[in-house]
């Protein structure tokens, strides 16, 4: 296996998160690699904002949208700060996860994404997730870390 030189752990903010950014921090470090983190965030609405007009609805929606990027940017720029993780190379981007993910890895020639696989849950809906897209349709190595239980 070549040695990789550009990592990118894409996270998704939730429990296992800290567990993910340590595994991904040790690789980086151990390999000399640069590490850079990104979150992906799901505008609330998104799919219904396009097709109808809210009215008042909608301008709560942007609000609380707005709301949850400044939180989003605060919690990644400390994530960023407590691994160690240069501002440069922390990302917040809005859309669909799995397509920003490959996007950015190749944009910043990144050639291994590592992400977190989730534990089974009840009340989750669908099957399709993330991380099964990437092993299946990303050109870079893909490392899936799994939740701890």
């Amino acid at each position: 296996m070549s040695k990789h030189r550009s990592i990118l752990v894409a996270i998704d903010l939730e429990d296992n998160t800290e567990d993910i950014l340590a595994k991904a921090k040790t690789i980086a470090t151990g390999i000399g690699a640069p590490l850079h983190l990104l979150h992906v965030f799901r505008p609330l609405g998104h799919s219904y904002t396009s097709a109808l007009t809210l009215g008042r609805l909608e301008k709560d929606i942007q609000g609380w949208n707005n709301q949850l990027l400044e939180k989003l940017k605060a919690d990644m720029q400390a994530l960023a700060h407590q691994y160690q993780i240069d501002d440069a190379h922390w990302h917040l981007q809005i859309g669909h996860p799995a397509s920003a993910i490959m996007t950015l890895a190749h944009e910043i020639g990144s050639d291994l994404i590592i992400v977190g696989k989730h534990a089974k849950r009840k009340g989750r809906i669908g099957g399709a997730s993330t991380a099964n897209y990437l092993l299946h349709h990303s050109q870079q190595d893909i490392l899936l870390i799994a939740a701890d239980h």
